[in-house]
């Protein structure tokens, strides 16, 4: 994967905000987003199990209209894993895209009980 963002400090307030369009290469086939979380080695990430994130995302393809893609949504605090003692670093989201040429996405990020203080990583293949 090629990472576009690695990393980046973020700090987002309580509210929606949109984001894009954004052209996608016609080579790129899957993509992934994710989020820092709360851990022990990174215990200022995203303490606040209240703090929300809801992130949808739209796609266009051949300069077609948009239309709904991939969404997801996650709780802050630590995230457990199934084995109870591993703690899980990141929330993410992968997903194929469809194919086409011309694709863009576009989409909103809404934050509740904010701020989320996070890092984000966006990779593309």
């Amino acid at each position: 994967m090629a990472i576009l963002v690695n990393k980046q400090p973020i700090t987002l307030a309580s509210g929606s905000m949109a984001f894009g369009p954004t052209n996608i290469q016609n080579n790129v086939d899957k993509i992934r987003v994710a989020l820092g979380r709360n851990t022990t080695a990174d215990p200022l990430l995203w303490p606040a199990k209240l703090t929300t994130v809801a992130v949808e995302v739209t796609i266009s393809i051949n300069d077609g209209p948009f239309m709904p893609f991939v969404g997801f949504t996650a709780e802050g605090g630590k995230k457990i894993g199934d084995d109870g003692v591993t703690e899980s670093k990141e929330s993410n989201v992968i997903t194929t895209l469809p194919p086409g040429i011309k694709r863009k996405v576009q989409g909103s990020v809404t934050i509740n009980n904010g701020p989320l203080v996070s890092h984000l990583t966006i990779e593309v293949v």
